[in-house]
């Protein structure tokens, strides 16, 4: 009887010994794939993100950012991320920012300042950073839209001149009869 108990109790600490380390290998596997997906994310992305800290101080960027703002992650790291907004844009900027740390993610349009002064439009989307149901910080995926708006200035321009032709074209008729 007892013998048998031993014999079996030993068996099952042995299977669970066995269970809990393989759980625990596929559990570092899974945490190691779930990091390399972020961090290809992160790395890969050709959109600026930028990770904030509640004061709004940038903590990390990734390498699109120098091309948006033409900052190093070295110079970035002494500026205030609120600076690099034009300054009729600034309020605003706040504003979302509370939001984002109040109420969740936030999307809008700002502003920049690149490093050559140059003014950069960007459209921005804020994501809380949640640590056990609290805000840590926060993600901001900064997109230039310089050259979408533009585009779309130009496009607007040329239609408008396009209405201007025919009208004059019709002026033109109306004189000739």
């Amino acid at each position: 009887g007892i013998d048998i108990d031993i014999h079996q109790r030993k068996k099952v600490e042995e299977l669970l010994r066995k269970t809990q380390e393989h759980n625990r290998r596929l559990l570092l596997k899974q945490l190691e794939e779930s990091e390399q997906r972020f961090k290809s994310l992160y790395v890969h992305n050709s959109d600026a993100i930028f990770t904030l800290n509640l004061e709004g101080e940038i903590i990390d960027t990734n390498q699109a950012t120098e091309k948006l703002l033409g900052y190093t992650m070295e110079q970035l790291r002494n500026i205030h991320w609120e600076s690099l907004i034009v300054p009729e844009d600034r309020s605003r900027y706040k504003k979302y920012y509370q939001k984002t740390l109040e109420s969740g993610s936030q999307s809008f349009m700002v502003s920049m300042s690149h490093n050559d002064h140059s003014i950069r439009e960007v459209e921005i989307k804020m994501i809380p950073i949640m640590n056990e149901n609290e805000c840590i910080g926060i993600y901001q995926l900064t997109k230039d839209i310089t050259e979408a708006k533009l585009a779309d200035e130009m496009i607007k321009r040329s239609e408008k001149l396009s209405v201007v032709g025919q009208l004059a074209a019709g002026v033109a008729h109306e004189i000739r009869n």
